[in-house]
């Protein structure tokens, strides 16, 4: 996915990358506020790992996201994240992920529920197949 602009609002993810391998975002665009950029997750329940994303210079302007511009949970290894300004924040989880020119910041783990600025909005981290977001 590359050149794209996503205008987000409260309480949803720019680009959801679930159950990927060797996917590429590049040089996207993104604006507003909501949970997150870009959101990188595999499937605990199987433990399969996201493998190999690549997020390579995408642009995070004028964003406030309640989790980071990107976040890559524990169930991703081998992840290629490259900022375009340091100012850009990441959430790293996973297993030797690569993440360059960028801010990394703590994150919640999954099964952890996350109060979004909506207060009649909670989004479950933990998306497991008997839970409902």
């Amino acid at each position: 996915m590359k050149n794209n602009l996503f205008d987000t609002k409260t309480g949803v993810t720019g680009l959801l990358s679930y159950n990927n391998v060797d996917a590429k975002f590049i040089s996207n665009r993104f604006t507003g506020t909501g949970v997150a950029g870009i959101y990188v997750d595999g499937n605990s329940a199987t433990n399969q790992y996201r493998e190999n994303i690549q997020i390579l210079g995408n642009k995070f302007v004028a964003t406030s996201y309640d989790m980071a511009n990107v976040v890559l949970t524990e169930n991703t290894r081998n992840c290629k994240v490259v900022g375009s300004d340091l100012k850009d924040n990441v959430v790293d989880n996973g297993l030797n992920n690569k993440v360059i020119n960028t801010t990394k910041m703590p994150g919640p783990q999954h099964g952890k529920e996350l109060q979004h600025k909506n207060p009649y909005s909670v989004l479950k981290l933990n998306r497991g197949l008997s839970e409902k977001p």
